[in-house]
């Protein structure tokens, strides 16, 4: 039996230590004799929680295990639906948290791409979609987030200028107001500044 109050503290003390921190939950739905109140007791402390995905598994029964055992097995189309509702709450925990990275710089590890497109994952497992030349691959580069998507965020590789403006916008402006803002006149207005200019890249 989890004891929830020690796993409560310890969320409380990762996030005091890093709000940004990607945590990810093992979930296991459909267990025997797993009871409706006690589903959505499991359901309703994941969704208070500052939790950012789930990682959900159906339990299926498995010859010379204890728990083929216990009884009553909860019913297939019911472990289905349990699943579901917990995908579901994953989906949406993990999109909130991807919408708190827009406007953030971070380094991504950037993958093999596909049709010119460049994928890869933040230091706090963020999915991210870059646009770059070929040579960035398999190298880290610091990404500028600009926009959440669905499972996936937007990024660019960000220049020596955009340090210098980081840098100013810490000093003057840490909530990041001046370079959303920045970020936006310029997509408005110069979208060739972030698609084609060669220094945007290192």
């Amino acid at each position: 039996m989890i004891d929830k109050d020690s796993e409560i503290e310890r969320l409380n003390k990762i996030k005091s230590l890093d709000q940004d921190v990607c945590i990810g939950v093992d979930v296991i739905v459909g267990y025997p004799n797993e009871s409706e109140e006690d589903f959505l007791e499991t359901y309703n402390f994941l969704k208070k929680h500052d939790v950012s995905y789930l990682h959900v598994f159906t339990y299926s029964e498995r010859d010379n295990t204890e728990a083929i055992k216990i009884e009553p097995a909860v019913p297939y189309g019911e472990r289905s639906r349990r699943s579901k509702i917990l995908r579901d709450l994953s989906d949406q925990k993990k999109a909130i948290f991807y919408e708190r990275s827009v406007g953030e710089i971070r380094p991504v590890l950037v993958e093999k791409s596909k049709n010119g497109i460049f994928f890869g994952y933040t230091d706090n497992y963020i999915k991210t979609r870059i646009q770059g030349p070929a040579s960035i691959e398999n190298t880290i580069q610091d990404v500028f987030i600009s926009e959440a998507k669905l499972g996936y965020v937007e990024s660019e590789v960000v220049s020596i200028n955009w340090y210098l403006l980081f840098l100013f916008q810490i000093r003057f402006y840490p909530k990041n107001l001046f370079l959303i803002a920045l970020h936006f006149f310029h997509n408005q207005y110069f979208p060739s500044i972030f698609s084609h200019h060669p220094r945007i890249f290192l």
